[in-house]
């Protein structure tokens, strides 16, 4: 994944800096926010291939060898989470660290304006806290579940104290301090995924007979 993420911000409503044409969520989103005083810029984020990959727990690393149904399912949802976080876009407004005006503003335009998916992506923003969490929510489950080997939980936990201390105080960060922010919790979340996952084997393709 690109490591500078402050280059790639773009006001233009055809394409980003990469290249690559806004989506139809994308441009909604930057047209409501020019039309109603509020304006947008979408920082799209390069990923390699492997982040785009889905990911499953490694059996290896687990102290039963396998999770049951309830973990399982649970565990994939977090994951999944956690991927979306990291392949995600950074949406900054002109509000800065003003919640009650931004929720204002959404209330009032965003709501009632957009169409449900452009609401999806505008709340799928990498900024919004509630987009990270996930990656503390994983250590935790599989630390206090004790689903894991020791040796491994040791390392998860060296992984969430680095990102409490990224995170510290991120309401109050001005946006620059939380673009950094996010792009060193980007980083920690791959690492993460890294140590506790493998990518999920895609299916062979089905050869049609003739």
């Amino acid at each position: 994944m690109e490591n500078n993420i402050f280059k790639q911000k773009n006001n233009s409503l055809e394409r980003n800096s990469l290249g690559e044409k806004f989506s139809e969520e994308e441009r909604e989103l930057l047209e409501l926010g020019a039309a109603q005083d509020n304006p947008l810029e979408i920082i799209k984020q390069k990923g390699k291939e492997e982040d785009e990959e889905q990911h499953q727990l490694k059996s290896e690393i687990l102290s039963t060898g396998k999770l049951n149904p309830d973990d399982q399912e649970l565990v994939a949802l977090i994951i999944k989470k956690i991927e979306q976080f990291i392949t995600g876009s950074i949406i900054t407004d002109s509000f800065n660290k003003d919640n009650n005006r931004r929720r204002t503003w959404e209330r009032k335009y965003l709501f009632p304006q957009a169409s449900p998916q452009a609401v999806a992506y505008y709340q799928s923003n990498k900024l919004a806290r509630s987009n990270f969490v996930p990656v503390h929510n994983l250590i935790d489950y599989l630390v206090y579940t004790k689903l894991l080997k020791s040796d491994i939980q040791k390392e998860l936990l060296v992984i969430k104290d680095r990102i409490s201390k990224i995170d510290a105080g991120y309401d109050k960060m001005e946006l620059e301090q939380k673009l950094q922010a996010i792009q060193d919790i980007s980083l920690e979340a791959q690492e993460l995924l890294k140590k506790v996952t493998v990518p999920e084997l895609k299916k062979p393709p089905v050869l049609n007979k003739s």
